[in-house]
C-alpha cells in the first residue's frame, strides 16, 4: 500500500513525501521476497528519485533492478529501467552516457515488440540530441520506433470498432 501512495503523492506533486513511501514499500517487498510488482515500483522510485534530483540513489536503484532482472530474468522493464538510467546520467552532467543508455533502452525495447517502452525512450533521445544541436541525427534514432506504435495502435482500433451492419432489404 505504501508504493502506491507514494506513487500518487509522487504524481500528486508531493515528491518527497511519495519518495519516502515509495522507499519504505519497496523495503517491506523486499524483506517479504514479494516479488510481483517490485520492479514496477523500483521503476517509480528510480523515477521519481530523478524528480527530486537525488541522482546518485537513483543510479543505485536502477543498478540494483537491472541486476535483478539479470538473475530473475525478468526482462519487461529492462527498457525503462535503461531509459531511467540515461534521464538520471543526464541529470548528472554525462550526456554521452545518457545517449548511450537511451540507444540500449531503444535496441531492447524494439526487441521486445515493446512499443510504448521504445516511444520513451525515442522521446527522449529525440529531446536530447536536438539540445545537443544534433536534429539531424533524431530522425534516424526515434523514427523506428513511432510507426509501430502507430500500427499497433491501428489494429488493436481496427479489433474493437464494431463492423457496420448493412441491411438489406426483404425480396
Amino acid at each position: 500500500a505504501d508504493c502506491f501512495r507514494g506513487e500518487l503523492l509522487v504524481h500528486g506533486g508531493e515528491a518527497a513525501a511519495g519518495v519516502a513511501l515509495l522507499l519504505r514499500g519497496v523495503e517491506a517487498l523486499r524483506q517479504s521476497g514479494f516479488i510481483l510488482l517490485r520492479m514496477g515500483f523500483l521503476c517509480a522510485l528510480a523515477s521519481a528519485l530523478a524528480g527530486v534530483n537525488r541522482i546518485e540513489e537513483g543510479l543505485a536503484v536502477v543498478g540494483d533492478a537491472l541486476c535483478q532482472c539479470e538473475r530473475t530474468g525478468e526482462a519487461w522493464c529492462v527498457p525503462e529501467l535503461r531509459r531511467l538510467h540515461g534521464l538520471l546520467l543526464l541529470r548528472q552532467g554525462d550526456a554521452i552516457a545518457a545517449e548511450a543508455s537511451y540507444r540500449q533502452s531503444l535496441r531492447e525495447a524494439e526487441e521486445q515488440g515493446a512499443a510504448s517502452w521504445a516511444l520513451r525512450t525515442a522521446t527522449d533521445l529525440d529531446r536530447l540530441l536536438r539540445e545537443r544541436g544534433r536534429g539531424a541525427a533524431t530522425a534516424a534514432s526515434v523514427t523506428p520506433a513511432r510507426p509501430r506504435v502507430a500500427a499497433k495502435r491501428a489494429r488493436r482500433n481496427a479489433a474493437t470498432t464494431p463492423v457496420p451492419r448493412t441491411v438489406l432489404p426483404h425480396r
